[in-house]
């Protein structure tokens, strides 16, 4: 709280009165809303100090196992069902993936965060042996504390795996590239890790212009440090895995609820389509890209 207090006076003094009310006014909703984000949690028997990690500031709600467990809880009112929904359905899409091309079982899900995708798996692809792999060391504590029993969770640097070579079937990387500074390396980690006749599948946002950041100061404290659009995603992979079939896939904005795991089999997740050629619409939220033939 101090620390918010010291960068709200920082932000009035530096930048004024207005861009310090813009700021207030999108942090003020998730205040208003965290405890409903804190009942949603202790309902699956989640503790105040999980429940914490998982706030707003902290970890992102969209991607925490206690909103899918039971198979999918209501949402707090501060994370859309649709961002949400973007998020689990690029498992499942992965998942379907991984059976049209008879991938072996062992998989890598780097960046894993608190490692919820080992329920889709578990439940969709019975016999995955799930790995995840995340450098925060709170996030991995809580993989391991309400999934160790099912799968394995290692703290680890995304650009220097704690894996043999060849040691994975498949591997999934998602939303991982635009934050790192070296995206070649990690990509470099990813295919020195798959076997020969494993599956690759990567994402990254489509074309998020950072210049539109509202400060210098807001882009410095932003995550994401790397930007790309259909193209120069395409020429990543094809510089990094050049003897390799890579093929592009579109995923649009998901504008429905998301599907309950148990009845995602019927189809394939909405919004996936192939890219053909040249660039993407603005529904294209985002980019990924499936390697084989390593």
């Amino acid at each position: 709280m101090r620390r918010l207090v010291r960068y709200g006076i920082r932000i009035l003094r530096e930048e004024g009165l207005t861009p310090f009310l813009s700021k207030f006014l999108k942090f003020l909703k998730s205040y208003l809303y965290a405890p409903v984000a804190l009942i949603s949690l202790f309902a699956t028997g989640r503790s105040f100090s999980e429940a914490m990690l998982v706030l707003p500031l902290g970890k992102p709600l969209d991607r925490v196992d206690a909103l899918l467990d039971p198979p999918f809880n209501p949402t707090p009112p501060m994370v859309k069902d649709t961002v949400k929904a973007n998020h689990i359905s690029r498992y499942l899409f992965a998942i379907d993936l991984f059976d049209k091309y008879d991938v072996g079982p062992e998989h890598l899900d780097v960046a894993c965060g608190v490692g919820y995708a080992n329920k889709i798996f578990r439940t969709l692809r019975p016999g995955t042996n799930y790995l995840g792999v995340e450098i925060d060391s709170a996030a991995i504590n809580y993989a391991n504390a309400h999934y160790g029993n099912e799968a394995n969770y290692v703290r680890g640097n995304a650009a220097h795996l704690p894996l043999k070579e060849n040691s994975r079937d498949s591997v999934s990387c998602f939303e991982t590239l635009e934050h790192v500074n070296d995206d070649k390396k990690l990509l470099n980690e990813l295919r020195r890790v798959v076997s020969d006749d494993g599956c690759i599948i990567v994402s990254v946002p489509n074309n998020q212009d950072l210049s539109r950041m509202d400060t210098k100061e807001q882009l410095k404290d932003y995550p994401h440090v790397n930007s790309y659009d259909a193209r120069s995603f395409e020429r990543l992979l094809n510089d990094v895995f050049e003897d390799s079939a890579i093929d592009t896939y579109i995923q649009q904005k998901v504008v429905q609820n998301p599907q309950r795991i148990e009845d995602s089999r019927a189809q394939t997740p909405y919004g996936f389509y192939r890219k053909d050629s040249g660039d993407c619409s603005e529904e294209t939220g985002v980019l990924i890209g499936v390697v084989r033939g390593l």
